[in-house]
């Protein structure tokens, strides 16, 4: 059966969302696990049917058997060896998914802005982020990407006065 767009309706199509993991787990590079890809799919907005760790293991194994991407043990996969052409085709149904997620995510966002942005910022948790922000200025070392997106989420809280 060919290959159909669909009208963007909330979660991307299944080609659509093998695209997007595909293409996360080569822009990683490196040893991906289920529950990096779960959290990227999250921070994109991009919803599925079923349990998310469920559907990505699915939606890999058709990806392990074209050898695009290689099970490196449970729930833990690397990048394989993908043609040029096909990489084309792979970019563009990711780009297509994570269209599909920002567009939920702002239609979410426009619903229930405090489901997206959370509570407003608490003085306790003012004081931790600007400790942080000392600590790290002190130490001149780089984030880690979840404390990157800690901050991020509680700056945009912040500006949004929510």
């Amino acid at each position: 059966m060919a290959y159909q767009e669909r009208p963007v309706v909330g979660q991307p199509h299944p080609l659509e969302l093998r695209g997007l993991l595909t293409f996360l787990i080569h822009a990683r590079g490196g040893v991906t696990t289920i529950a990096d890809l779960v959290d990227e799919l999250d921070a994109a907005g991009v919803k599925t049917a079923r349990p998310a760790s469920q559907q990505i293991s699915d939606s890999l194994r058709a990806e392990v058997s074209r050898g695009r991407v290689v099970r490196v043990a449970r729930g833990r996969y690397r990048p394989g060896h993908i043609p040029r052409t096909t990489r084309q085709r792979i970019d563009a149904r990711a780009r297509r998914a994570l269209i599909i997620g920002a567009q939920a995510r702002s239609a979410e966002m426009v619903r229930d802005p405090q489901s997206v942005l959370g509570p407003t910022p608490t003085a306790a948790e003012v004081e931790q982020f600007n400790s942080l922000r000392l600590e790290d200025d002190l130490s001149h070392r780089k984030l880690s990407e979840t404390q990157a997106a800690a901050r991020r989420a509680f700056l945009i809280r912040l500006n949004r006065g929510c």
